[in-house]
């Protein structure tokens, strides 16, 4: 069911990317509720079972950019997710991809774009260390090093244009509860779901960056890296 008392065309907006993936997966349902959707994800990806969350386009985002016009924000879930990807692996989706989405939506006039980093552009931080937000890159493998190159494209576009930009690093999203390798990181899709909504209707400009793990990450035993626990007002 959707927002009671409000008409479909007057839900905000929303594009997002990669819509056919996993994280993308244990979100829509609830962003579904909240915002007219539109779905975006290759031509071979497998759309099943999102039928009725929104608008599907199975189409090449980076050659896509009639899709964002009068598009609110573009949440930015493509990439390839895999931290043992070679640089050849990763040039197209994570680097040429991001940034073409990111310059459709300044094209577009978007009022936000939701980028979604990940905890592994900081996972070089000695162990035991608390890594907050405002932590610098540190990568340890070359998809970590691509999701640092989007963040350094959204403090660009937050700082240049009128698209405001929230960085989310997010942790390991998973339904299941954690286990001893990523208790520090883990995200349950409802948090998952929270920090999302909280970065769409965000109403700050600029960049801002946020470490997305659930409760059970904020403290861990001394030997693992900590992440700071924090919120979008």
């Amino acid at each position: 069911m959707r927002t009671p008392g409000v008409a479909r065309e007057a839900l905000p907006r929303v594009l997002v990317t990669g819509a056919a993936g996993r994280v993308a997966r244990l979100i829509l349902p609830a962003l579904a509720q909240r915002y007219e959707l539109r779905l975006v994800d290759r031509p071979e990806a497998d759309f099943e079972g999102l039928t009725g969350l929104g608008e599907t386009c199975e189409v090449d985002v980076t050659d896509a950019g009639p899709l964002f016009e009068k598009q609110d924000t573009v949440i930015h879930l493509a990439a390839n997710p895999s931290p043992r990807a070679g640089f050849s692996e990763l040039l197209t989706p994570n680097i040429v991809t991001c940034a073409a989405v990111f310059e459709h939506a300044v094209a577009n006039q978007c009022r936000r774009v939701v980028y979604a980093s990940s905890v592994q552009t900081v996972a070089g931080y000695p162990l035991g260390e608390l890594v907050r937000p405002a932590a610098a890159p540190w990568p340890v493998n070359r998809y970590g090093v691509t999701k640092a190159f989007g963040e350094a494209y959204a403090l660009m576009v937050g700082s240049t244009t009128s698209t405001s930009v929230v960085v989310l690093r997010i942790g390991a999203a998973a339904g299941a509860p954690p286990d001893e390798d990523t208790s520090n990181t883990y995200l349950r899709p409802d948090d998952l779901v929270k920090h999302v909504v909280r970065a769409v209707e965000w109403r700050g400009t600029g960049t801002r960056v946020v470490n997305v793990v659930s409760a059970e990450g904020r403290f861990t035993r001394s030997s693992s890296m900590r992440f700071c626990h924090t919120q979008i007002s």
